[in-house]
């Protein structure tokens, strides 16, 4: 308890009131009084506290993210942290850094950081996504160090969250891309190729696979987790929302694939691509596709081309949306439905 009842020889009863605050980043400061009722003494106890409250007419940018990512990184996971710091520490901190929070205004925003990010060649998608990371770090002014109004949204979003171009491969190109592979120097590309097309799963989702995750049985793909490569290091964590925790139906010459593959491996304990990574999988990509003249596209939209075969199929939206793993079918419908004819 911050307020202790004690008794002196000169002057009867008394409250002492201690109080312990935080004044930056492991420096913290007590500080102490005394008062003759229990009322002073929670008077007294409030006064000590606000002397402690930082306000962000207080603090610079730089001092904020620091604040913010301590913040931060005990409520997401390591990958999402490590994005945020690295857009926060590259991107913002190096414009604004040294201004105080309250002293920057839209101008400010849209002069230092807007204006540089849009001359910088970065990809309409990619600024939108440093907008938004600016955005959410006055948010956080706002709520825990009394800002008043948010400047990034005053300036205005640039950016474009989702690209209306999307490429993708039809069957007939997938079909010719796979002639362009070897299945039995390239058995390892060969089968996630196939697995990515036929199932539309995220590539981390994947590299994660282990034999346990398949049902040869009912033909099923368990996903519960994904895999990335931070830091040097192999992470296996929970994928990226509730709903991606899901099973995936596979055609049965997928699940015959996959068992003689799996007869392959040095342990059937071990991850099923462990000898491929994110980028020699887009060296594959590039190279095959020069071979065979079919078009090139992003790793990524191996995923955009399994939910346009399926839209071929006539599969319905919820049905796609499920199996994507998405937040609820309007995230499917908003990327997705210039593909529809209707």
């Amino acid at each position: 308890m911050p307020i202790y009842k004690s008794n002196t020889k000169h002057k009867g009863r008394v409250y002492r009131v201690q109080v312990h605050g935080k004044i930056a980043p492991g420096k913290y400061l007590i500080k102490r009084g005394t008062a003759r009722t229990m009322t002073e003494a929670k008077k007294m106890e409030a006064d000590l506290l606000s002397q402690f409250a930082i306000t962000a007419s207080m603090m610079t940018v730089s001092e904020g993210i620091q604040r913010y990512l301590e913040d931060l990184c005990l409520r997401v996971k390591l990958t999402t942290y490590v994005s945020a710091e690295a857009v926060l520490r590259k991107q913002i901190e190096p414009f604004i850094g040294t201004y105080k929070i309250t002293e920057v205004t839209p101008q400010i925003i849209r002069l230092q950081l807007q204006n540089h990010w849009l001359t910088q060649g970065y990809k309409p998608a990619y600024i939108s996504l440093l907008n938004s990371r600016a955005s959410a770090l006055f948010n956080y002014f706002m709520r825990f160090y009394n800002l008043h109004g948010n400047p990034v949204k005053s300036a205005g979003h640039v950016g474009t969250r989702n690209s209306k171009e999307m490429s993708f491969w039809t069957l007939d190109e997938f079909n010719d891309f796979c002639k362009g592979l070897n299945p039995k120097d390239d058995i390892s590309y060969y089968v996630l190729f196939q697995l990515l097309y036929y199932t539309g799963m995220r590539i981390g989702e994947a590299f994660a696979l282990v034999p346990d995750d398949i049902d040869f049985n009912s033909h099923l793909i368990h996903i519960t987790k994904t895999y990335v490569r931070l830091k040097g290091q192999d992470i296996i964590q929970p994928p990226k929302t509730r709903q991606s925790i899901r099973d995936i139906s596979i055609p049965e010459f997928l699940t015959r694939m996959l068992a003689g593959y799996i007869k392959r491996l040095p342990d059937e304990k071990m991850r099923l691509f462990f000898n491929i990574s994110k980028y020699s999988l887009w060296r594959k990509m590039r190279s095959v596709c020069k071979k065979t003249g079919v078009k090139l596209i992003r790793v990524h939209s191996i995923r955009h081309s399994a939910v346009a075969f399926l839209i071929d199929q006539g599969v319905p939206i919820l049905e796609i949306s499920k199996r994507c793993g998405h937040r609820s079918p309007d995230i499917t419908w908003r990327v997705y439905s210039h593909l529809y004819p209707n």
